[in-house]
């Protein structure tokens, strides 16, 4: 089974709409909080080629953030995240086996 992936911070705004509104259509997800972990900030960033949360996948679909989101009609969104969900094993960026962070280095 597929997933939805929101990457996200605690006091974000944008954040807590986004989420709001997968939540509001039903629409299941697995949020990742980067707020103190760098390790998975660095995995979203390779993962968006982004620096800013949220960054939301529909599997390994990159919707982008919550301008992005929220500029799907409610039914595009909800189609998308159906096939989503209906796709086979996990993003392969959460594959931990695919990424090594040994000589990850952050853009200042």
């Amino acid at each position: 089974m597929g997933e939805i992936v929101v990457f996200s911070k605690t006091k974000c705004p944008h954040c807590v709409a986004a989420k709001g509104l997968l939540a509001a259509l039903d629409i299941p997800f697995r949020e990742i909080d980067i707020s103190a972990d760098v390790k998975n900030s660095m995995l979203m960033s390779l993962a968006s080629q982004r620096h800013t949360v949220p960054q939301i996948f529909f599997q390994e679909e990159h919707i982008g953030g919550a301008d992005e989101l929220f500029g799907l009609d409610h039914d595009t969104l909800a189609q998308r995240a159906k096939a989503a969900l209906e796709a086979p094993g996990v993003p392969a960026f959460l594959d931990a086996a695919s990424v090594s962070y040994t000589h990850l280095t952050l853009p200042t």
